[in-house]
């Protein structure tokens, strides 16, 4: 077998399946709104807790790979792929990703909490912005690291298997 018998066949695959996603976490969070009432009392203040509800997606982009990303070595009956780290898609927050508290009042405020848009899009920025921070200071970059070469292997072990029994598939990322 030759690397181009390999090669080949690995590059089609990768370019059929693009983006590939390797972990969907569920993660949520708290964002508190608040109206400042008249004379910016508490008494006359508002406050409203808002849920928010998303999915943080890793994604490996295997549209870029090339054959340099792809080492046969014949001696050792190995092959190695060379993969970039996942990556966080971005997380856009919407209003169906929240859940909206009952409006805590002061003392003498009255009525529920109104938003404008410009102060919807404010909120759904912040919960993004939030929810963003929380992923990437949590351990999830790591699981998705570890997610992403378990399914690049699945992906491409079969396709390996295809072509030469003799041979093992080993992933490594390319930085």
């Amino acid at each position: 077998y030759t690397a181009v018998d390999v090669q080949d066949p690995i590059l089609d695959k990768a370019r059929t399946e693009c983006k590939l996603e390797v972990l969907s976490v569920p993660i949520s969070d708290v964002i508190v709104n608040t109206k400042a009432g008249l004379f910016n009392l508490g008494v006359f203040s508002k406050m409203q807790y808002i849920i928010i509800h998303h999915d943080a997606q890793y994604m490996v982009d295997l549209s870029k790979m090339s054959k340099r990303d792809i080492y046969v070595d014949k001696d050792n009956k190995e092959i190695t792929i060379y993969i970039p780290h996942p990556e966080l898609e971005e997380i856009k927050v919407s209003e169906s990703d929240a859940e909206f508290g009952d409006t805590k009042k002061g003392l003498l405020a009255f009525g529920e909490i109104t938003m404008t848009a410009e102060e919807h899009a404010a909120v759904e920025r912040e919960a993004s912005n939030k929810l963003t921070d929380k992923v990437m200071n949590s351990d999830i970059p790591e699981q998705a690291d570890k997610y992403a070469k378990l399914a690049v292997y699945s992906l491409f072990n079969p396709l390996i298997e295809s072509v030469s029994k003799e041979y093992s598939l080993t992933i490594e990322f390319s930085d």
